[in-house]
């Protein structure tokens, strides 16, 4: 997958988990839902790394980076420019797949105590239909195959550049909360996205560094 495309497609799956998540949290805890939603992220790419016969166990040496990059998930809305900085020599060193497996089983491995001390579990039988498709949603597309997309497109691509797409972010919840939650947009809403549109392209236009993908960012 061109590495811009996956980046592109982390952002449009977490725009979506806001409204997401907000319809998901009706039925169940927030730490159920983050905890699952972990759970099943961290399945998804154990199961890639199983199938291209890749070990899943990070070495020892890479488990104390990568338990504090699955910490900054935690706080991820907080923290995001800390986790790529942090992560970026992991990752060119381990591989995307692998470096978002490691983080995001030792991230999900510290949620195992605020889960069990509240009996998460009982939260599932709460879950409508639609519930569980938002949280199947939230783990596999969001936490799964997200932050692996993302991962991919740093490997290959500046970072400046990967970080701009996030810019997009706002307004695909914007997109997302007009078509499942009716939410009204004012005429200065589709101005402001605009410009935000008109700055990605721009960071995307300009002539690179060289830096990380260098030749792969030219090509």
């Amino acid at each position: 997958m061109p590495p811009r495309l996956g980046a592109l497609l982390a952002v449009l799956f977490w725009g979506v988990s806001f409204v997401a998540t907000k319809a998901v949290v009706r039925e169940i805890s927030p730490i159920t839902l983050i905890f699952t939603r972990a759970g099943l992220g961290t399945a998804l790419l154990v199961a890639i790394l199983a199938l291209r016969r890749q070990n899943a166990l990070p070495p020892r040496d890479a488990l104390l980076p990568l338990a504090a990059m699955g910490f900054v998930v935690l706080a991820s809305t907080v923290n995001w420019a800390l986790y790529t900085v942090l992560g970026h020599a992991t990752i060119r060193r381990l591989g995307p797949t692998r470096a978002t497996a490691g983080a995001m089983l030792l991230g999900w491995l510290m949620l195992l105590p605020p889960f069990a001390a509240r009996a998460g579990w009982n939260d599932y039988a709460r879950l409508s239909p639609a519930g569980w498709l938002a949280v199947l949603f939230l783990g596999v597309a969001c936490s799964g195959l997200g932050y692996l997309f993302w991962y991919g497109a740093l490997e290959r691509v500046e970072a400046s550049r990967v970080a701009a797409l996030l810019y997009l972010e706002p307004l695909v919840t914007l997109a997302a909360a007009v078509v499942l939650l009716g939410e009204p947009v004012r005429p200065t809403t589709v101005l402001g996205g605009l410009m935000v549109v008109g700055g990605v392209v721009l960071v995307q236009a300009a002539r690179g560094t060289g830096r990380p993908g260098g030749a792969a960012d030219r090509a």
